[in-house]
């Protein structure tokens, strides 16, 4: 199983990201609460990218992380673990932020934990 982890990791972190795409999301659960919840960003790297933050948000339960990005120099790949998520529909969103605190770009994804 780790060993799978560890190729999931290296393909993504080769495979380009798509032509015009900024933000790569991609949302990891074993689906029964309470949930330990994977998010693995890939980011494009660009001058202005200052932080990128992410969020897990249902109607019951909110939790965010965010993480600051060095430009250009960033590393591509993020990863965040929220742990122990209860129950419910979530909405995961991961945006790039700028200097000044502005959205640059953001990609989401549901996730059920049930």
């Amino acid at each position: 199983m780790k060993t799978a982890g560890i190729l999931v990791v290296l393909a993504l972190v080769a495979a380009p990201l798509g032509a015009g795409e900024r933000l790569k999301l991609l949302v990891y659960s074993s689906g029964a609460a309470p949930s330990n919840v994977i998010i693995q960003t890939i980011v494009a790297p660009e001058a202005d990218n200052h932080a990128l933050a992410v969020v897990a948000e249902s109607e019951d339960f909110f939790r965010s992380s965010t993480i600051e990005l060095d430009g250009d120099r960033a590393p591509r790949l993020s990863n965040i673990r929220f742990s122990q998520m209860p129950a419910g529909l979530y909405e995961v969103r991961a945006t790039v932020l700028d200097r000044n605190g502005r959205a640059m770009v953001t990609a989401s994804q549901s996730l059920n934990i049930w």
